[in-house]
């Protein structure tokens, strides 16, 4: 998955992180970039901004050789090529009352296409046209409490388990560019006492994922110089009971402990992350009993030529030995996706091909190492390798032999020339390990090319 203006912050010169931070943050999902003040009183403004993207995309030997499946109608299409556009403008205001705080809020809408053949994954068809409503929020706030409702984006920690609401698929059309991100209907109460804050919510996630509604809470302990210790607890309080029963999540609880970019005093330019969650509980036919867990360390070479950052991350996610019976044991990702606050690809989309279309971030066990680089104040490159294992000895529940399932390599390059534009290109090849032969029926070298652009205004 991609990334864009305001909110996709890679690491880098600080020229170069004043424009990802404007230019990566309207595929995360944020509300638009609103950079036209309408009006602007000393006690009332309105503001309108926007995003504009494309990304044109052509595989080869798509599923090792196997061929792109249209998950609607069981098709076999063969390799795909396709083009996804989208356009998101929108409206936020602000009301501010030295006594009261400010009210503020915030429209925006989503007008999105794809043409060709559908992604590669099968999730779309090709003929996908929408017109949405993305964030419709009204809230309140002033230098503690942050209450707010309606359709907007909320993210936990780097977006292991919650930070997307709405899928892309289907009707919707952009299923690898994900325009849209906000939870079609929120509570949430944020409570900012520096160095501890919390946050209590309620969300409901689209309808590509039944509906779903969670409730829970979220705890952190905030060191600006040393990092984030932090814990969230949420339960599944309702899901469409027609929904995928593959997808049994009714009454689940899940609890996170995680670091975030945990610093040592002894080296600055080194940083930590880490998450465990375990997911378990008993639904009206189904004991939930899963985890997945992650560690990762980065480096920042500051007094070498280009900034070259190199990271390292291990993720296991649980699998289910036994999918048949009454017993869940794979890990739920739930609400995961992008992250660019600290470097987009491969956060929390694990590779361009495994990631976005085929394992989705249960029943694996993977390494990642990753290299990005920044010649110039405009531009950077990088490249990703990654090793991919079933956790458990089926894939998607077909029972396989062998657990190596891929190899993977991503090389893109990026260039943002503005503050307002950011584009990207990026090539991926996979290999197919054991597994993914048995799996698909093939072993060929499964590749992808794919560019991007995005202009906010």
């Amino acid at each position: 998955m991609p990334p864009s203006p305001q909110s996709r912050v890679r690491p880098g010169p600080t020229h170069f992180r004043k424009h990802c931070i404007l230019i990566l943050s309207a595929i995360a999902g944020n509300p638009a970039a609103a950079e036209t003040k309408l009006i602007d009183l000393d006690n009332f403004s309105l503001s309108f901004g926007g995003d504009i993207a494309a990304a044109g995309f052509i595989t080869n030997d798509t599923n090792y050789g196997a061929g792109r499946i249209d998950i609607f109608t069981g098709e076999n299409t063969g390799d795909a090529s396709w083009v996804e556009a989208w356009a998101k403008p929108g409206l936020d205001f602000e009301f501010k009352h030295a006594d009261i705080g400010a009210i503020y809020g915030g429209i925006s809408g989503v007008f999105a296409l794809t043409r060709g053949d559908g992604d590669a994954g099968g999730f779309t068809r090709g003929n996908e046209e929408a017109i949405d409503l993305e964030n419709v929020y009204l809230g309140w706030r002033n230098s503690i409490y942050d209450i707010s409702f309606g359709g907007q984006r909320f993210q936990v920690g780097d977006g292991f388990l919650i930070i997307d609401g709405d899928f892309d698929m289907a009707g919707d059309g952009t299923f690898w560019s994900v325009p849209r991100f906000a939870f079609d209907n929120t509570a949430i109460l944020k409570i900012n006492s520096d160095p501890v804050r919390a946050d209590l919510f309620w969300l409901r996630g689209d309808n590509q994922q039944g509906n779903t509604e969670i409730a829970g809470i979220n705890l952190e302990y905030v060191d600006h110089d040393y990092g984030t210790l932090a814990t969230t607890y949420f339960r599944t309080i309702d899901i469409d009971q027609n929904f995928n029963k593959a997808l049994a999540r009714q009454d689940m609880d899940v609890i996170s402990l995680r670091a975030t970019e945990i610093k040592t005093p002894w080296s600055p330019n080194l940083a930590f992350w880490g998450e465990y969650v375990i997911q378990t509980g008993q639904g009206d036919s189904t004991k939930y009993d899963a985890d997945a867990w992650y560690t990762e360390a980065q480096y920042t070479f500051d007094d070498i030529a280009w900034k070259p950052k190199l990271t390292y991350r291990y993720a296991r996610f649980s699998g289910d030995n036994n999918p048949n019976d009454n017993k869940r044991q794979d890990f739920d990702p739930y609400f995961y996706g992008l992250n660019v606050d600290r470097g987009a690809w491969g956060t929390w989309y694990q590779a361009e091909i495994a990631g976005n279309y085929q394992l989705f971030n249960n029943n694996q066990n993977n390494h990642m190492l990753k290299l990005d680089i920044y010649p110039g104040e405009t531009y950077g490159f990088g490249a990703v390798y990654y090793n991919f294992y079933l956790n458990q000895p089926n894939y998607l529940g077909t029972p396989v032999k062998n657990r190596h399932f891929s190899d993977e390599i991503n090389l893109y390059a990026e260039w943002y020339p503005t503050e307002s534009l950011y584009t990207v290109l990026l090539g991926g090849v996979s290999l197919p390990g054991e597994a993914a032969r048995e799996a698909f029926g093939d072993n060929k070298a499964y590749s992808v090319v794919q560019a991007y652009a995005i202009y906010s205004f």
